[in-house]
């Protein structure tokens, strides 16, 4: 004991002969070295509740060594606070001024996080990169595999598919309208140390813009609320293409002091409200094609030819004003939804947060969502087939109401690794509505219970991630069944890889089972349908700095689709079509490569994707007629990115320009069915074959991203042959500008 009184003795002396010129020692100009050795102080353990004589409690001593060591650890704590006294004093006098440090500095951003209910996280991202040029549009998501139509919002063609990542459960149909709809993954929850901000804004084609406000603070340490508004008009190039969108996000993320409960809920109120057309009729096609000449005609409407054979064309630019081309009807689509949803966790034991092991966390997930799909057609053009004549005005509507609630237990234990198994109830109740102005009531539906069992398992071993995913329900109808099992490794340090297999049984979309329109060919029921299976098989091989290749198969029976049965003679003037599921099998196999190569500043981003479909044909009775081609898809696909980018101006400002050369050959793409919002399979138009280049100008200033884009410059160049769906044109030479601003409180 008399050893630790000596050490005391020599702490307490040592201090009080060093606070003068610990203080003079300080730096004399810098307020941010003033507030260092302010951090160095404080780091100084602190005495048990602030008493001496607790310092020495339980030691056995003497009375008088007792009062010389409580005088002594007196003396240490005045010196701290003689120490903090003078630091105040010396920053007062300082004049230079406080050197800020960048709020965007990766040890502040990394503070600002988000998370998501699938399990993932990310921190927000001010950097400006192509990757953020990509997705700078209205999904905010990578178009590599999505065509646009020509106005924003209207719906995308689909250049390839991703089955690996399909909801689970049925939806409602419409699935064309349903791009940029906000799923229950979708919905951010945050932990931010200060208030945060941002803004993202983007031009659209006349009289509107695309907003996207978000704002979210933490009350305290613990709770979080977030609330976002998306906001969309654009009144489009074309007749009746007009969209308009409102979709409010509100989202709350609590954790307890001791992180063992944990809460987050969001409420989401979205509704899209499109014009829609049909696309353009055969005239207008006619004149878009040959814009900016089209062919002379005599007064019978017969074709004008010159000596030599050849049709005489007139020039006339009128035409590329797209407003002046007709199209094949006039309707408005409504895709409306309201949804709320609770989560909450709670770890029976006291372990730390980031850690499960011994021990059991208990949850539940509740969903409650509503949303419906309207149509309303005020003219009698019968593109999409007859009319009912004892309507006056077309009126179809579908409801779908869902109740999912998950109760579920997850542990970590050292062999079996994370470990989550629950029990999942869901409540699908699907009806259709009659042409009825006065009350628009509901007619027809159907109610579905389904009880599932799921689990979701990950483990590491050394170098090697292993992942399996179990989702198997137990009733009859709408039943999804998903079994995936997934590993990954890190070799040679710079390599990584992926291997897996997943199989699901799922069942079709309600628009598949039961319609029911005031067109008479848009009414069926047929709820025999069998589920779609797949088995798929995929890989990833990645090089953190050279490249990345992506390969998928996939085996698909039972393919569920609406088929043209347009005649050929009349197709252009109408579109037919039959929900029909498939008797043969397909086979699809995807590979993509992507990787990029700098010299200097000077950057190449390609992305290359390669696809092929085979479809084995079934046994059918004498006379019946096969299956068209399924699942069209282009066999290549290239985006090659050319960029320039630098620090300028004393590197106040970062810019990144340079061109985006996109290309995919022809394909049977699907057509567009604008009273169901749903895809056609079609064997009858082929489109692609045409390149599109894009200019591009980003620039970010601080915590800002300004994005200026030429959209297709080469429009003219290439001819008017450019189209999304058959009778839908791509878009035309644009000028696109938008900022993306974050603030941070």
């Amino acid at each position: 004991m008399p050893n630790r009184f000596l050490v005391l003795l020599l702490l307490g002396s040592n201090l009080l002969w060093s606070q003068q010129s610990v203080i003079d020692s300080l730096p004399q100009t810098s307020g941010d070295s003033l507030e260092t050795a302010s951090q160095v102080i404080d780091s100084l353990p602190p005495l048990k509740n602030n008493t001496p004589s607790d310092f020495i409690e339980n030691i056995p001593l003497t009375e008088a060594i007792q009062d010389s060591i409580v005088q002594e650890v007196d003396s240490i704590g005045k010196v701290k606070d003689n120490l903090k006294m003078e630091l105040k004093k010396k920053k007062k006098k300082s004049t230079i001024k406080r050197r800020y440090i960048p709020i965007d500095t990766l040890a502040l951003i990394n503070n600002y996080k988000v998370f998501y209910e699938d399990g993932s996280t990310a921190t927000v991202d001010t950097s400006l990169t192509l990757q953020k040029d990509y997705k700078f549009n209205f999904l905010r998501q990578d178009y590599f595999e999505l065509l646009p139509l020509s106005n924003v919002a209207q719906g995308f063609s689909r250049l390839g598919y991703d089955f690996l990542n399909q909801p689970l459960q049925p939806i409602m149909g419409a699935r064309i309208n349903h791009y940029g709809f906000f799923e229950s993954d979708d919905i951010p929850y945050f932990q931010v140390p200060t208030p945060l901000t941002e803004l993202f804004f983007r031009t659209t084609f006349k009289q509107g813009e695309l907003v996207d406000a978000l704002v979210t603070v933490n009350t305290s340490p613990k709770l979080n609320f977030m609330v976002s508004y998306k906001g969309l008009r654009s009144l489009g190039n074309y007749q009746n293409s007009r969209a308009n969108g409102g979709q409010f996000r509100g989202s709350v993320n609590y954790n307890d002091a001791e992180e063992r409960y944990q809460l987050r809920s969001h409420f989401v109120a979205q509704t899209r409200e499109n014009q829609v057309n049909g696309g353009l009729n055969e005239d207008s096609i006619y004149f878009f094609e040959n814009a900016p000449y089209y062919q002379e005609v005599d007064n019978n409407g017969n074709p004008v030819f010159d000596d030599n054979g050849d049709p005489v064309e007139i020039f006339y630019d009128g035409f590329l004003d797209r407003a002046r081309l007709g199209n094949n009807m006039i309707g408005q689509s409504i895709l409306s939804g309201r949804r709320f949803y609770l989560g909450q966790k709670y770890r029976l034991n006291n372990a730390p947060a980031d850690s499960l092991k011994q021990g059991i966390t208990i949850g539940n997930r509740f969903t409650y969502e509503k949303r419906f799909y309207e149509f309303s057609q005020s003219g009698n053009k019968t593109f999409f087939g007859d009319i009912d004549e004892t309507i006056e005005k077309v009126y179809d509507r579908s409801d779908l109401k869902t109740i999912t609630n998950e109760t579920f237990i997850e542990t970590k234990l050292p062999i079996i690794g994370h470990l989550k198994t629950g029990l999942m109830f869901n409540r699908w109740a699907y009806s259709l509505g009659q042409n009825d102005t006065a009350s628009n009531t509901l007619s027809i539906g159907q109610q579905v219970n389904q009880l599932a069992l799921f689990a979701d398992w990950e483990n590491q071993l050394g170098a090697y991630t292993f992942r399996g995913k179990f989702h198997h329900a137990f009733l009859a109808d709408v039943a999804t069944r998903h079994y995936e099992v997934e590993g990954q490794t890190v070799f040679l340090k710079n390599f990584s890889a992926d291997l897996g297999v997943q199989y699901r049984s799922q069942p079709q979309n309600f628009n598949f089972y039961q319609y029911q329109s005031d067109y008479i060919d848009l009414n069926w029921d047929q709820t025999d349908l069998k589920n779609t299976k797949r088995l798929s098989f995929y890989a990833r091989l990645n090089h953190n700095r050279w490249f990345e290749v992506d390969a998928q198969w996939h085996q698909i029976n039972n393919f569920t689709y609406l088929r043209n049965v347009t005649r050929l003679s009349r197709w252009g003037s109408e579109l037919l079509i039959t929900p029909t599921q498939s008797q043969d099998q397909l086979e699809y196999l995807k590979l993509r490569l992507s990787n990029e190569i700098s010299l200097g500043k000077f950057s190449l981003n390609n992305t290359v994707q390669y696809q092929r479909v085979v479809q084995i044909e079934a046994d059918r009775p004498t006379g019946e007629l096969g299956e068209p081609i399924l699942l069209s898809v282009p066999k290549w696909i290239t985006r090659n990115t050319l960029a320039f980018s630098s620090q300028i101006f004393k590197k106040a400002l970062f810019l990144q320009t340079g061109f985006h050369f996109q290309f995919f050959t022809g394909f049977y793409a699907d057509a567009i069915h604008s009273v169901l919002g749903e895809y056609v399979t079609q064997n009858n138009k082929l489109i692609g074959e045409y390149p599109r280049v894009d200019f591009f100008a980003n620039a970010k200033i601080s915590q800002t991203r300004v994005f200026f884009k030429v959209e297709h410059l080469n429009n003219s160049i290439s001819g008017y042959r450019y189209y999304v769906a058959p009778f839908f044109p791509y878009r035309d030479l644009s000028i696109r500008f938008g900022v993306v601003w974050n603030f941070f409180q």
